[in-house]
């Protein structure tokens, strides 16, 4: 799920709390000059601490998949790093794990994507497919699925599928392939 709670939706509102509490300490007492200092110091070492987890990327990932272990969305975004990487072993454990917690084609395009990038073309047309069965009016899972299937020499196959995309979505340029068979 995605996060309403995080710490940066509290920014512009704790401004002016803080503004409040800045005017009430010019006038207070030292004691209490005092235990607001305090309080400032543990907050700062509270930040500082909270800064570690912006160190890099995974290191943010993985501390936010510890706060919330069921997040597709972080998984998804965990796999689209790697992926970027070329580590596309741990891209797929995190797509699937995403695709595991909510139903969506995007992971299953993901998935599908990291496939071909191995050249395992049945997986992916596979997932291409899954993805057509959840989201049967994405153009992009079409267009993957004809490329993959194309791949594996379904020509027939990979002809369908594009001119089905393109029925979808008529700003997708036909391959040479698709037009001349």
């Amino acid at each position: 799920t995605t996060s309403s709670v995080s710490d940066r939706y509290l920014y512009l509102a704790l401004f002016a709390v803080s503004m409040a509490l800045a005017r009430y300490l010019t006038t207070a007492s030292p004691r209490a000059q005092k235990l607001a200092l305090i309080v400032v110091c543990l907050m700062a070492a509270r930040s500082l601490h909270q800064t570690l987890y912006w160190k890099d990327t995974p290191t943010l990932f993985a501390h936010n998949l510890e706060v919330n272990p069921k997040s597709w969305l972080v998984h998804n975004n965990f796999g689209s790093f790697y992926e970027r990487t070329n580590q596309f072993d741990k891209a797929l454990g995190h797509y699937q794990k995403a695709a595991a917690l909510k139903s969506m084609n995007v992971f299953h395009n993901n998935m599908a994507n990291v496939y071909l990038a191995r050249g395992e073309f049945k997986l992916a047309a596979e997932q291409f497919r899954i993805g057509t069965t959840i989201n049967p009016l994405s153009a992009v899972d079409y267009t993957g699925l004809a490329f993959a299937l194309k791949a594996l020499g379904d020509h027939h196959g990979a002809k369908e599928a594009i001119l089905h995309a393109k029925k979808l979505d008529g700003r997708i340029a036909l391959p040479q392939w698709a037009v001349n068979r």
